[in-house]
Formats: C-alpha cells, structure tokens, sequence
C-alpha cells in the first residue's frame, strides 16, 4: 500500500511524516457492496479530517474475508467505487487479514469505524499504543448483510 499522494515530507504527530495534508484519518473494512452506510461513514470521515485533511481507505483483500459468500465484487470493483467517493483522498488494497498493515503503513493521526465497533475493535489498543486517535463514527443504518439478504439466491 503506497500513500505518496498523501504522504511525503514534513511533520505531523509523532513519527509521521507527510506534505501539505493537516490530518489523516484512515478507514478500513471490505467494502463489499458499498451501500448508504458506507458513503455517509466515508463523509463523515472526512468532516473529522477537517480542512486539510485526508481520508485514506484500505480495503481487505477478497482472499482474506472470512465472510460466506463473500467478496462480491473483485477487489479492482471494490477500489473503484471507493475510489469514485469525493470524499476519499486514496485508497488501497490490503493483502492481509486485518488493518494493521495499512495503520503502520499509512500511520494516520486518526483511526475511524462505525459505531457498532465501538468497545469491540481489536486493533483499537494497537492504534493507541501508536499515538493514533481512535474515533467510532454515526449509526448503524444499513449493513451488507441485510443488503445480501434482499438479493436474490443464484
């Protein structure tokens, strides 16, 4: 995962270094069947990158989802609807099971999730260790699982 559109030279929090963005805020998930729920988390995203700021997006692999049945689309669809998202400043694959890849990689001065994490996120120790804010975002208004349920079975 390169962040070089973001992160270069310069000074932000401890141990970060990048160029003319003020704040970075990562999030990551999978991302698959991107829905109502996943832009307004990415906007929001992006209100707490404040002016300035970046939103990065790491996306899991579709070999690394444990999910069933899942990933639905590639991982090239997935990275080109985040991609298409106003809101997102650059986003990424992750070739691993879990965010800590994309957090030492991209090593963001914030780490948002949606609220239904809160209080049962492991990486959240590990994002603190680090010096990284961690942020649970909105409600849970719409998830991919409900949105799986509606299509039809194949």
């Amino acid at each position: 995962m390169v962040v070089s559109a973001l992160v270069a030279g310069g000074t932000a929090h401890a141990g970060s270094s990048r160029v003319g963005v003020a704040v970075i805020v990562l999030c990551h998930g999978h991302y698959d069947l991107l829905h109502v729920g996943h832009v307004r988390h990415l906007e929001a995203a992006k209100v707490v990158a404040g002016k300035g700021g970046g939103v990065v997006v790491s996306l899991t692999a579709g070999k690394f989802m444990s999910k069933p049945g899942h990933p639905i689309f590639t991982d090239q669809e997935r990275l080109d609807m985040v991609r298409a998202l106003r809101c997102v400043d650059h986003a990424s694959i992750v070739y691993s099971s879990g965010p800590y890849e994309a957090i030492d990689q991209v090593n963001p001065d914030i780490y948002v999730k949606g609220r239904e994490y809160e209080g049962r996120l492991p990486e959240e120790d590990y994002c603190i260790q680090r010096g990284i804010k961690v942020v649970f975002l909105g409600e849970k208004l719409f998830g991919s699982t409900r949105l799986k349920s509606l299509l039809p079975v194949p």
